[in-house]
């Protein structure tokens, strides 16, 4: 594989994390004071909110671990991707607190979809083409 090749697998994976860690994970951090300005959301609820994205989270990072072949790791990947920008944008469909955690954990399982997966995806294509010095990158 060429490197330019490489350039694009390394931006896209940069992107992904972006993506998934920045809308599905993070955006609650800035949108959270404006969610209990406008609602009266307590902070038991709040609270509530960051444990479902963590639970899922962490269950989506066992998952991942849990998976050899690789074309299911590739389909939570890409799975992970799609849902991480659904459930985001879905938070602003209702307003009931069930709702919201139940996509906050699923926002938390494709976080750890996109990072988990993801990074072992680009991680075993560095070692394969014995380009291990780019894995700091």
């Amino acid at each position: 594989m060429s490197r330019i090749h490489l350039g694009k697998l390394l931006v896209a994976s940069i992107c992904s994390l972006m993506l998934v860690m920045g809308i599905s994970r993070f955006a609650m951090t800035p949108l959270l004071p404006a969610m209990q300005t406008a609602l009266s959301l307590s902070d038991t609820a709040a609270g509530l909110l960051a444990a479902a994205n963590y639970a899922g989270y962490l269950s989506g990072a066992l998952l991942a671990s849990r998976l050899t072949q690789p074309t299911v790791k590739l389909r939570y990947y890409r799975l992970s991707m799609v849902f991480a920008v659904l459930t985001t944008l879905a938070m602003g469909l209702d307003d009931h607190l069930s709702f919201w955690l139940a996509m906050r954990f699923i926002g938390g399982l494709t976080s750890a979809g996109g990072m988990v997966i993801g990074t072992a995806i680009v991680l075993d294509h560095l070692k394969h083409v014995q380009r291990t010095d780019l894995i700091g990158i």
